[in-house]
Parts: C-alpha cells; structure tokens; sequence
C-alpha cells in the first residue's frame, strides 16, 4: 500500500537526511490548532515532530507502519511520554478522541492509491472530536522540470557531500519516483547555462542510494476526499509560516470535522 520497504530503507539515515528541516514552524502551527488538546499523528516515523510537541504539554499518539523507524523512535529522549502504535494510518484505530490529526512531510503520498488515501481521511474523521482538525502537507510537482518524464539534479551539503536526484514524473497516474544517491566525495561538473539536463563527472561511487514513490493529489481532489468524509476545507497555505497559498511548490491543508 505504502512505498515498499520504505522505513528499513529510511529509518537508519531519516534524520541526518533532515536533519536541516526546520520544525519548529512546523510544531508551532500544529500546537496552535490542537488548542490544547490530545493529537494523534499518521506516520509519526522517528518522533521529529511529536517529540516536540510533547514537550509543549501536549498529549501525543502515533501511528507508523515501519517497526524499523519505531525503533529509532523509542531510542530518544522523550520517547516514553508518547503512545505509539504500529499500524496502518489507513485503518489502524487508537483508543481516544482528539483534537488534531495530522499527516505532514508527503506522509500521505506515500499510500500508492486513491483508495488508500480515501481510507486515511476516514481514519482521521472517526479519530476526532466534532470539530476537530485534519492536517496535511504535501508537494505540488512542477511538470517544467522534466524533460521526456525525468529530471536530474544535484544537491551539495554543506559538509561537502553531493546528493544525485533522479526523479521520474507519470502524470496519468500522478507518481513521482525520485531516487537519491548520495557521493561521499568531489563534486559535479557544473551545467551549462539553461541546461535542463546533463551528464556529470564525480570523483566518487554512491555509498547510499534512497528511493520513494509518491501519489501526489492535487488541492480540489484533496478537498473532495474531504467532503466526502464529513470534513470541510479550514485553511490552506503555502507553507507553515502562513505565506498565501499560490497553487505551486507546496501546500498546508486544515481541514475540520463538519
């Protein structure tokens, strides 16, 4: 259902990955609409945001589908303060009502169908207080950026190591495939101006290779699996600091229980 063999492929690298990701715009917005009352988060992974807002007071649940990215979970200070279940955020059901469910980082593109991700927003609303909110936060694919389907880039850290992205675009049935190798050492020759792709030379062999595929959904088919599961559409930004919603690069989504 999900991205096959996501977390063990993930788990052991996940938060050095992100480790640069900011979350505390993140946590703040997300404890502002719990308003003080219990959450629960879909894809709850190795704690990066409900860590954080347990240490706001919040009463904090999760749910995660990979034991591997549970285990690193439990590993961290904190930890213990959580109540975490492994299941599946399309069905899985935890004991309690909440205020605030949410799915942030992709989490719910990760889930290979519509159906699926039908099925979480139903999970969600039977989670839920009337009233309460749904969260979701995902990318928008900019279809320029391939050429024939694919599209290359190449990401340098600032600690001198190169990521080469390799990413594949099927708009019938809205799947981004991106796989990420990263190279321990030199860098990639530079492209020529306005090249969308090219060829490089790397002074290294890849020492990791990550992929994910994602079920992209475009805003008005979120809103639809919304109203179809007693929620209607609260708020939608561009990002987590409120900047106005432009239809590109990403998007929040606040949805309450009707």
């Amino acid at each position: 259902m999900s991205s096959p063999g996501y977390g063990d492929l993930w788990a052991p690298v996940y938060d050095d990955v992100f480790a640069k990701v900011p979350v505390e715009p993140v946590v703040a917005r997300l404890a502002e609409l719990a308003a003080g009352g219990p959450v629960l988060e879909f894809a709850i992974g190795t704690g990066r945001i409900a860590l954080p807002l347990a240490r706001r007071g919040l009463a904090v649940s999760g749910l995660d589908n990979s034991p591997e990215m549970l285990a690193r979970l439990s590993d961290k200070p904190g930890a213990d303060a959580l109540t975490v279940e492994l299941g599946d955020m399309t069905s899985h059901r935890i004991d309690g009502d909440f205020t605030l469910v949410f799915a942030v980082f992709n989490s719910l593109y990760l889930l290979d169908s519509q159906d699926a991700q039908l099925a979480t927003f139903r999970n969600a609303a039977a989670h839920l207080r009337p009233g309460g909110r749904f969260v979701v936060e995902g990318f928008l694919p900019d279809p320029a950026q391939f050429t024939g389907g694919q599209a290359v880039q190449f990401v340098t850290e600032g600690d001198g190591h190169t990521w080469l992205v390799l990413s594949t675009h099927e708009p019938l049935v809205q799947a981004v495939t991106t796989t990420n190798i990263r190279l321990t050492a030199g860098s990639p020759i530079p492209a020529p101006a306005g090249a969308a792709m090219h060829a490089a030379v790397v002074e290294a062999a890849p020492t990791r290779v990550l992929s994910t595929r994602s079920r992209y959904v475009w805003p008005s088919e979120l809103d639809l699996m919304a109203s179809v599961t007693g929620f209607v559409l609260e708020d939608r930004t561009q990002d987590w600091y409120g900047t106005q919603f432009e239809g590109t690069g990403s998007h929040v989504s606040v949805y309450r229980r009707s």
